[in-house]
């Protein structure tokens, strides 16, 4: 390939851009609306919980997704999953639509976007040695080297913090954010054995599935009460343009943008995301990141670039991104 501008059209990149600065800003879109929240509690309750904006994002996609994708809600498509697909779509929904945003969510209330922001990176090079072994894919010593920066921007911060701090709330933050990156390098694998599903009845059992587990859940632990907020006038209006815009249309640019652009162009727009979502913390919920947080960005851009500069053989980046564009095609 010569370049990334002369194999992608122009709409793709655009649409790729979109779709990371997408990505990049919703921890701090969710922050930001926690903190409003707390600018107007109910009786001293933060009415923007995370269990009123998963259920009623959840409930907004499932509606959203109904009335784009109908199509695919046919008895024949229903009919051609396996009990096996069936098990891996149930596991897919728990852990990436519910235990991952769970985790994320309450990680949020702990510690920084920037730190969770580094932590998850860390399903990088995690979920490459997990595919190496399970799938025997080869490691060049290019990509090694990428994943081994990418895992040293990661701890950076966390030499350079003081010992104390790991035992204090941010401490238990970061560990709530490492947990969640486990279920998504989990929940990456069981993707695999989906991709050929349409993107109608993934979206529609995940959501749907989503919806009712958050629902029992919090009214099971926290009790029914727990939603006694939920139809506050504010809570829905923040919570609707949440969803339309960073779940819903996130995930429609990708697939549109994942047909049509290149493998380099995906990969390297992709670098920028560990960047943007530091900015977009700053900017948007005026966090400001430390120097080690700095230095452990700069580090992890660098190691992603490093692993998906071109070379003898296709990486895991590259095969995971041929492995999306199929299951784009398949679902278009």
């Amino acid at each position: 390939m010569s370049s990334t501008s002369t194999t992608t059209p122009l709409v793709a990149l655009f649409g790729l851009l979109a779709y990371n600065a997408l990505a990049a800003i919703e921890p701090s879109i969710v922050a930001l609306m926690h903190q409003v929240g707390e600018r107007h509690l109910v009786a001293g309750r933060n009415p923007i919980s995370f269990c009123n904006v998963l259920f009623i994002s959840q409930i907004v996609s499932l509606v959203t997704f109904l009335a784009l994708f109908h199509r695919d809600l046919t008895r024949e498509n229903f009919r051609k999953i396996t009990r096996r697909k069936w098990h891996c779509l149930f596991s897919y929904v728990v852990l990436g639509s519910v235990i991952t945003q769970m985790l994320y969510f309450f990680s949020l209330d702990y510690t920084s976007v920037a730190s969770i922001v580094l932590i998850s990176s860390m399903q990088i090079p995690l979920a490459a040695f997990v595919n190496a072994w399970l799938f025997r894919e080869v490691l060049e010593r290019r990509q090694m080297g990428g994943h081994v920066l990418i895992f040293a921007g990661i701890v950076t911060p966390f030499l350079l913090a003081t010992q104390a701090s790991m035992f204090s709330n941010a401490g238990w933050g970061d560990m709530l954010a490492f947990f969640a990156m486990l279920c998504g390098v989990a929940n990456g694998i069981f993707a695999k054995y989906l991709s050929d599903l349409p993107l109608g009845v993934i979206g529609v059992v995940a959501s749907g599935a989503s919806a009712v587990f958050f629902f029992c859940f919090a009214s099971l632990y926290f009790g029914p009460e727990h939603f006694q907020d939920l139809l506050v006038p504010y809570v829905w209006e923040l919570v609707f343009v949440y969803a339309i815009v960073l779940v819903v249309s996130r995930h429609i640019i990708r697939q549109l943008s994942f047909r049509r652009a290149s493998n380099q162009a995906i990969n390297t727009i992709s670098a920028s995301y560990p960047a943007l979502a530091v900015i977009a913390a700053y900017l948007i919920a005026s966090q400001i990141p430390t120097y080690g947080q700095m230095l452990g960005v700069v580090l992890v851009v660098a190691g992603i670039l490093f692993a998906i500069a071109p070379g003898t053989r296709k990486g895991f980046l590259e095969k995971q991104v041929e492995g999306e564009r199929a299951a784009v095609r398949v679902n278009a």
